[in-house]
């Protein structure tokens, strides 16, 4: 459940802050002020609002900054919008970075790929099931091209199931 990995990566970030700095991006999205939105709206302010709550850790630094969702342009700009993004805070905030993490697969996870790559650092995605399931099997051509694609490239892959190991494995990991 989210809930389930929502409290795995705060126990995770927790843990790795004992030993290390740790820089968090948890980004958040803008979504448009149309009717269409106002539930996902409602949502996204709810799980900003839980995130603030769940993962302040003292010394830990935790950055949120913002997305802008683009209608029928979405599935190609979240990706490029997470990049700059991860770009933008390894300059200015993380210099010294020595790895670069996303949980799930789409569309953090391939972000992360994407700036470890283009910084010259090994990166780490956690896949948390349904951005297997779904997303790299199921999900749109798109979903499922950059899914595999940000597999194939990650230095480490962290299943959390022998389930999800399984399906990686014969993703070509």
């Amino acid at each position: 459940t989210d809930e389930a990995s929502a409290t795995h990566r705060t126990q995770q970030v927790r843990f790795l802050a004992q030993r290390w700095r740790v820089t968090v991006v948890s980004p958040e999205i803008l979504l448009p002020p149309l009717p269409r939105y106002a539930r996902e709206r409602r949502m996204a302010a709810q799980n900003a609002a839980d995130r603030r709550d769940d993962m302040t850790p003292a010394g830990l630094r935790v950055l949120r900054p913002r997305y802008l969702h683009v209608p029928l342009l979405f599935a190609l700009t979240e990706p490029l919008q997470l990049f700059l993004i991860g770009l933008w805070i390894r300059l200015r905030h993380a210099r010294d970075a020595r790895v670069v993490h996303g949980h799930r697969l789409y569309p953090m996870g391939l972000a992360a790929v994407l700036v470890a790559r283009a910084s010259g650092l090994p990166a780490v995605v956690t896949a948390h099931g349904s951005d297997l399931h779904t997303e790299a099997i199921r999900g749109p051509w798109r979903s499922r091209l950059w899914c595999r694609w940000a597999l194939r490239r990650a230095d480490r892959v962290v299943a959390v199931s022998r389930e999800l190991f399984d399906i990686a494995r014969n993703l070509g990991v």
